[in-house]
């Protein structure tokens, strides 16, 4: 079953889609502010693009086009891959970045303007919302890459086999 899958071609675009997550991220790591939040939706539309290139580039990589479950099978495992890279990216650059994280009381690093819902741990919510954008965001972004595309880009459908 998992014999001809190109395993480093998934690797290779799901860690391109994880960097250009983490980009956004480390520049809101520069200067955390709830104002600034949008740049987490602003990464989990750069995974998006990377996963859809994936998706027209792994078409075309089979003579005369891939069938469209074995396209939906690509992104999976593309989008599976890229939240695990992005994830332990992202940790990496709190770990760095954000002071005193694991010491008593708040971090040197805090989500500043945030409202008073927002969880107030040691970073007033920062790390929650970069692991739950990672998660939830770039599992929905993934998700609707996968169910779209592979469907749109077969051209003739009605021959195909499974």
């Amino acid at each position: 079953m998992f014999k001809n899958i190109p395993w480093r071609q998934h690797f290779a675009f799901a860690l391109a889609c994880a960097i250009l997550y983490c980009i956004p991220v480390f520049i809101l790591l520069t200067n955390p502010a709830f104002s600034r939040i949008w740049l987490l939706y602003l990464g989990n539309g750069l995974f998006l693009i990377a996963l859809v290139t994936h998706i027209f580039r792994f078409n075309r990589s089979v003579p005369g086009g891939a069938t469209s479950m074995g396209m939906l099978a690509a992104s999976v495992i593309t989008t599976m891959m890229g939240i695990l890279l992005s994830f332990v990216i992202s940790w990496l650059l709190i770990v760095i970045m954000v002071p005193g994280l694991f010491h008593a009381g708040v971090a040197g690093k805090t989500l500043t303007g945030a409202p008073a819902s927002t969880i107030g741990q040691h970073t007033h919510g920062l790390i929650f919302m970069i692991l739950m954008s990672i998660t939830a965001g770039n599992f929905a972004v993934g998700l609707f890459a996968s169910l779209i595309f592979p469907f749109t880009l077969k051209l003739n459908q009605t021959k195909e086999e499974v």
